[in-house]
């Protein structure tokens, strides 16, 4: 989706089997305003990933895609960390240091990057933006949803 709305047609063209009459029949759509250029463009990603891995698996990637970006939620293949409270702990029962969180996951470098990412809000936990170092959960074990920036997994924390 991060490809120019002009650079999409050539695309089109390049990549895909349609005719350029198909083409340009979509092409008129968008710019007359009957589509949108974002139902244009997850057309022509489907159309390339049909193209290279069949059909199935461009209906998988686009579930997957709605889900990630216009749902907000998880994708289905996400991995899957096993993380032990020691390893994590905070002062409190069930409380989590989101800094060690993070570099146990591989999400962060360090303690201090992952202070930074905190203060940048670009933390989510099960989609909500993290305010704070310190996590309370509800219990043990917990499935939480990690996401710094594009990367994320899953932690299972125990």
């Amino acid at each position: 989706m991060s490809i120019s709305d002009e650079l999409m047609w050539k695309y089109f063209f390049l990549l895909t089997d349609l005719r350029g009459s198909e083409v340009e029949a979509l092409k008129a759509d968008v710019a007359a305003g009957m589509k949108h250029p974002m139902a244009a463009k997850k057309h022509l990603a489907r159309a390339i990933t049909a193209g290279f891995h069949g059909e199935a698996a461009a209906a998988s990637a686009d579930e997957n895609w709605a889900r990630m970006f216009q749902q907000k939620e998880a994708a289905e293949d996400l991995e899957e960390v096993a993380v032990p409270i020691a390893d994590v702990a905070g002062s409190e029962a069930h409380q989590v240091r989101l800094p060690k969180l993070l570099v146990h996951l591989g999400l962060a470098a360090s303690g201090a990057e992952a202070n930074r990412k905190i203060a940048e809000r670009a933390v989510k936990l099960d989609g909500e933006t993290a305010t704070s170092n310190l996590v309370q959960l509800a219990a043990l074990p917990a499935r939480v949803v990690v996401r710094l920036g594009k990367r994320a997994k899953i932690a299972i924390i125990v």
